[in-house]
């Protein structure tokens, strides 16, 4: 017994400090969604623009633009790139306008910029697709516009395409800051992501699918040649979050592996491998936990299955619902734990 408590204290430190030393590696934008900010009355005010922001959405007519406002102050950093999920995707424009800029290009009859001001236009030009280590995916890459704003004021970052119509993708900003809510929510953000790259739920979900029908399948096979094995209503909560957990990191390599028949990774893998990893370890963990129950449950299991469940919502593992599920096994009365 104290031999199995010296491995789980062990994955516990191990995970934590993959945690710690993986996050400052990864390059990710906090996701945002957008509507309606057709016109510059209506643009969308990006708060906190130097945060960078990754904001997904959707041209729906040709000649259509869209805007965001951004308060900027003197000396801070105007940053925007712009990106679309495929290569038959079309290919916006990325348009500055600002009081301190000086115009370059032409400016669409459709976009509006106020009275005033100069603006930049960046004609997308659709090169090889770049390899996301942090979701992961690829993306095609239009446009890139950086610089450091002389004069505080309004700015806007302004997309059009006078000829075509579809999804696009803006990062606005530069600097890697997550709330703790940001955070943990990222792997309800990616289901949302995927869906405006164009993939359904049940593709989005399929690789989590099979596992947790081939975990179930193979635990009861195992069942049946061990007689004396009884899983209680904690076992099965606690491996029912594992095959969550284990689940979920399937998931991300099945991502891993279409982004990079889309994208040379190059050493970037190793990011993705590692945020693919430590769901997977963290699930054959809770597994193996839930399969040991079988009987009483003390303080102390009740303290690890709560540990497991916070490491889950850092590590982005079991979709929340995996956490949610080993919380309630963690509180449940013994009596309804022991059925």
């Amino acid at each position: 017994m104290v031999r199995n408590l010296s491995k789980i204290k062990l994955a516990i430190i191990s995970i934590i400090t993959l945690i710690i030393f993986t996050i400052p590696l990864c390059s990710a934008h906090v996701p945002k969604e957008v509507e309606g900010n057709n016109t510059l009355e209506t643009a969308l005010i990006v708060d906190d623009p130097t945060k960078s922001w990754a904001i997904y959405a959707k041209i729906h007519e040709k000649g259509e633009a869209q805007y965001y406002r951004l308060e900027l102050e003197e000396s801070q950093i105007l940053r925007a790139s712009l990106f679309v999920p495929n290569k038959d995707s079309f290919v916006p424009n990325l348009i500055i306008g600002g009081l301190s800029l000086e115009t370059e290009g032409v400016l669409p009859d459709d976009v509006q910029i106020p009275e005033d001001y100069g603006y930049i236009v960046k004609e997308g030009n659709l090169e090889d697709p770049e390899y996301e280590p942090f979701t992961p995916a690829s993306y095609y890459y239009l446009a890139d516009f950086e610089k450091e704003i002389e004069d505080t004021g309004t700015y806007y970052v302004i997309v059009s395409d006078p000829d075509g119509e579809g999804n696009y993708g803006l990062a606005i900003g530069k600097e890697e800051r997550y709330g703790l809510v940001e955070w943990i929510r990222v792997p309800l953000d990616i289901i949302k992501v995927r869906q405006w790259e164009g993939l359904s739920l049940l593709y989005i979900f399929l690789p989590m699918i099979l596992t947790i029908i081939v975990g179930f399948f193979l635990l009861i096979w195992f069942g049946k040649s061990e007689p004396k094995r009884n899983y209680t209503v904690l076992g099965w909560l606690v491996v029912s979050s594992g095959l969550l957990y284990f689940g979920s990191g399937v998931m991300k390599f099945v991502e891993m592996i279409v982004a990079s028949g889309k994208a040379n990774p190059g050493p970037l893998i190793v990011v993705t491998v590692v945020f693919a990893s430590l769901p997977v370890v963290l699930g054959i963990f809770t597994i193996r936990k839930g399969i040991e129950f079988n009987g009483d449950i003390y303080l102390k299991d009740r303290i690890y299955l709560a540990v497991y469940g916070i490491l889950a919502l850092f590590v982005w593992a079991g979709f929340i619902l995996g956490s949610i599920i080993i919380f309630l096994a963690s509180v449940l009365p013994s009596k309804i734990l022991k059925k």
